[in-house]
Order: structure tokens, then C-alpha cells, then sequence
């Protein structure tokens, strides 16, 4: 496919790394490009959660076959093809068997009746993915480094307060733990408590980086 025939935002990024059309090997080289890594870090991409393939595997499994025959077709050494053939196969193989230990999307039945505050699990897979390193770095730009250092009552507040006010249904709710089935005691129920246990929890297992708080 042509870049002029893609999308405005993938045209851009082929642009950014200077293919004039789009394949399993350009991709595969533009995403080691630095322009356009720091292009994609900014898309927020809706796509279906991987803990959902396990009735989509066969798309997935010949996605997967074309990106590598595609590299297996440019490859003039018969040995070095046959090895990457293998190297096809058993990476299918590992990837196969990660979908099914992953998959339980649909599987999921919670009944929120009852518990205000609470939605019902979603029954579309299709969901939105940040990229982490760009999440994280925009939450640094809006609410400083968190790196080795403990979270503030007032961030942890303000953080809280942001994602709940980003959901509809929970907007303006800011109560903690209010589920009925919580039996926590209403002095472990506090922003002070919480936080508190947030920054034990990341000393404890040495959380001490942004991208690992996040």
C-alpha cells in the first residue's frame, strides 16, 4: 500500500521514516527509528485488549505469518531462511499459548448490584491503550516526578480526583472503599490511610521509578 493511500496519522508516520510504502519490513525498521518512536508514544490506539484473542486467534495467526514471510521472502541465504522459518513457527507456538492463558475477557460475569459507584465489566474487548512511557511522562508534566521519593497526600489526592472525574459515571464521587461487600474499618478508608500504603507498597518491592508508580 501507498503511503498517500493510508491513513492521515500513518502517513505521517511512514513520512517520518522516509518509506514511500508500507510493508511488514519497513514497519519492522521504522519502529527503531527514533522520530517516529516519539510520534507513536503520542497515539492513543483503540483495539481489542489482548485477554480477549482466544476466538480471534486464526486472524491473529495469519497476521503474524505474514509479517514473517515477508522477511523470509527478502531472504536470499537458503539457511539463514530456514532458520527464520523455525524461528516462525515456534515464536506461533509460544504466542499461541500465551492467547489462551490470557483470554478470559469473556469469561468474566461480576454483578455490581448494589455497589455504588461500581460499572459492570464492559462486554466490548475494544478498549483505548496509552503508551506507558508517554503516559507517564505526561502525568510528570502535570504532577511533577514521583522518582524515588514518596507520592504527597495532596498529589495522590489530585491524581485520584482527576481519574475518577475522567469516568462519567463516577465523576464528582470520592468516596474510598464504598462497595457494600468492604468490610475495611471507616479509618482505613481515608486518602491519608491509602496513600500511606501506597508509598509502604513501593518501598516494600523497590516501586521507586514514574514508569513503575504509574
Amino acid at each position: 500500500m501507498k503511503v498517500e493511500d493510508t491513513s492521515g496519522y500513518m502517513g505521517a508516520f511512514w513520512k517520518a521514516a522516509g518509506k514511500t510504502e508500507h510493508n511488514a519490513i519497513n514497519f519492522y525498521n521504522a519502529v527503531h527509528h527514533r522520530a517516529v518512536i516519539t510520534k507513536l508514544s503520542k497515539l492513543i490506539c483503540y483495539h481489542r485488549s489482548e485477554w480477549s484473542y482466544d476466538t480471534h486467534w486464526d486472524g491473529l495467526k495469519a497476521e503474524i505469518n505474514d509479517f514473517y514471510d515477508a522477511l523470509i521472502d527478502q531472504e536470499k541465504n537458503n539457511e539463514r531462511a530456514n532458520k527464520m522459518k523455525q524461528k516462525r513457527d515456534s515464536r506461533l507456538k509460544e504466542i499461541e499459548t500465551k492467547v489462551k492463558e490470557l483470554s478470559f475477557w469473556d469469561k468474566i460475569n461480576i454483578d455490581v448490584t448494589g455497589n455504588e459507584g461500581l460499572k459492570p465489566f464492559p462486554k466490548s474487548p475494544y478498549v483505548y491503550h496509552f503508551n506507558p512511557i508517554a503516559f507517564v511522562e505526561q502525568m510528570k508534566r502535570i504532577y511533577g516526578c514521583f522518582c524515588n521519593r514518596d507520592i504527597t497526600i495532596d498529589e495522590f489526592t489530585e491524581i485520584f480526583k482527576a481519574l475518577r472525574d475522567s469516568e462519567k459515571a463516577l465523576k464528582g464521587s470520592y468516596n474510598l472503599f464504598s462497595a457494600s461487600n468492604c468490610n475495611l474499618p471507616s479509618t482505613d478508608k481515608t486518602m491519608e490511610r491509602l496513600t500511606d500504603e501506597f508509598n509502604q507498597a513501593c518501598k516494600k518491592f523497590n516501586i521507586n521509578l514514574c514508569i513503575q508508580k504509574i
